[in-house]
Protein backbone atom coordinates (compact mmCIF):
# COMPACT_ATOMS: atom_id res chain seq x y z
CA UNK A 1 0.00 0.00 0.00
CA UNK A 2 2.83 2.64 1.11
CA UNK A 3 4.74 1.68 -2.29
CA UNK A 4 1.77 2.40 -4.60
CA UNK A 5 1.01 5.70 -2.50
CA UNK A 6 4.48 6.77 -3.17
CA UNK A 7 3.99 5.68 -7.00
CA UNK A 8 1.33 7.73 -7.56
CA UNK A 9 2.01 10.72 -6.03
CA UNK A 10 5.07 10.20 -7.87
CA UNK A 11 4.01 9.96 -11.04
CA UNK A 12 1.39 13.03 -10.31
CA UNK A 13 4.64 15.04 -9.80
CA UNK A 14 3.63 16.50 -6.54
CA UNK A 15 6.54 16.90 -4.16
CA UNK A 16 6.22 14.43 -1.95
CA UNK A 17 8.10 12.51 1.18
CA UNK A 18 9.34 9.07 0.66
CA UNK A 19 7.34 6.99 3.46
CA UNK A 20 9.51 3.76 2.53
CA UNK A 21 12.34 5.40 4.71
CA UNK A 22 13.24 4.03 7.67
CA UNK A 23 13.02 6.31 10.95
CA UNK A 24 16.92 5.03 11.38
CA UNK A 25 18.16 6.82 8.32
CA UNK A 26 16.62 9.88 9.85
CA UNK A 27 18.07 9.30 13.66
CA UNK A 28 21.09 8.32 13.06
CA UNK A 29 23.34 10.75 14.90
CA UNK A 30 24.63 9.48 17.68
CA UNK A 31 24.97 11.60 21.02
CA UNK A 32 25.98 11.23 24.46
CA UNK A 33 25.03 14.12 26.66
CA UNK A 34 25.82 14.24 30.53
CA UNK A 35 25.18 14.54 33.29
CA UNK A 36 21.56 13.53 33.71
CA UNK A 37 20.19 15.24 35.26
CA UNK A 38 22.48 18.50 35.03
CA UNK A 39 22.80 21.84 37.11
CA UNK A 40 24.38 24.15 35.34
CA UNK A 41 26.67 22.68 32.22
CA UNK A 42 25.29 19.67 29.99
CA UNK A 43 28.28 18.24 28.13
CA UNK A 44 27.76 16.93 24.45
CA UNK A 45 30.08 14.80 22.96
CA UNK A 46 28.41 13.31 18.76
CA UNK A 47 29.75 11.30 16.38
CA UNK A 48 29.15 14.08 13.91
CA UNK A 49 32.26 16.12 11.51
CA UNK A 50 29.72 18.62 10.34
CA UNK A 51 28.32 21.75 11.63
CA UNK A 52 25.71 21.46 13.96
CA UNK A 53 22.51 22.94 15.14
CA UNK A 54 20.85 21.91 18.86
CA UNK A 55 17.66 22.93 20.03
CA UNK A 56 16.57 22.76 23.97
CA UNK A 57 12.85 22.34 24.12
CA UNK A 58 10.76 22.28 27.97
CA UNK A 59 8.10 20.06 28.67
CA UNK A 60 5.53 22.09 26.52
CA UNK A 61 7.66 21.98 23.65
CA UNK A 62 8.53 26.09 23.83
CA UNK A 63 12.58 25.91 22.52
CA UNK A 64 14.54 27.47 25.40
CA UNK A 65 18.01 27.39 23.81
CA UNK A 66 18.98 26.78 19.88
CA UNK A 67 22.42 27.27 18.58
CA UNK A 68 24.59 26.11 15.86
CA UNK A 69 27.99 24.40 16.54
CA UNK A 70 30.89 23.43 14.54
CA UNK A 71 32.72 20.76 17.53
CA UNK A 72 31.35 17.40 17.57
CA UNK A 73 31.85 17.87 21.41
CA UNK A 74 30.83 21.15 23.01
CA UNK A 75 29.56 22.62 26.71
CA UNK A 76 25.97 24.10 27.08
CA UNK A 77 25.57 26.60 29.95
CA UNK A 78 22.01 25.34 31.44
CA UNK A 79 22.31 27.46 35.20
CA UNK A 80 19.28 29.94 33.34
CA UNK A 81 17.22 27.26 33.15
CA UNK A 82 14.33 26.09 35.56
CA UNK A 83 14.60 22.32 36.93
CA UNK A 84 12.41 20.32 34.79
CA UNK A 85 12.34 17.70 31.79
CA UNK A 86 13.84 18.58 28.35
CA UNK A 87 14.00 17.46 25.31
CA UNK A 88 17.68 18.07 23.49
CA UNK A 89 17.49 17.94 20.01
CA UNK A 90 20.53 17.86 17.96
CA UNK A 91 20.17 17.94 13.86
CA UNK A 92 23.25 18.06 11.29
CA UNK A 93 22.59 18.24 7.49
CA UNK A 94 21.07 14.40 6.95
CA UNK A 95 20.31 13.24 10.76
CA UNK A 96 18.69 13.99 13.90
CA UNK A 97 19.14 12.83 17.37
CA UNK A 98 16.48 13.71 20.03
CA UNK A 99 17.34 12.72 23.61
CA UNK A 100 16.10 13.70 26.95
CA UNK A 101 17.55 15.33 29.91
CA UNK A 102 16.40 16.64 33.57
CA UNK A 103 17.77 19.74 35.18
CA UNK A 104 17.66 20.03 38.96
CA UNK A 105 18.93 23.62 40.04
Amino acid sequence: MVDSLNEMWKSANYPCMDFTSSISEVLNLKANIYPNPAQNILYVKTTSNTQLTYIILDINGRVVKEKKETSSDFTIYTGDLTSGIYYFKLINSNSINISKFIIIN
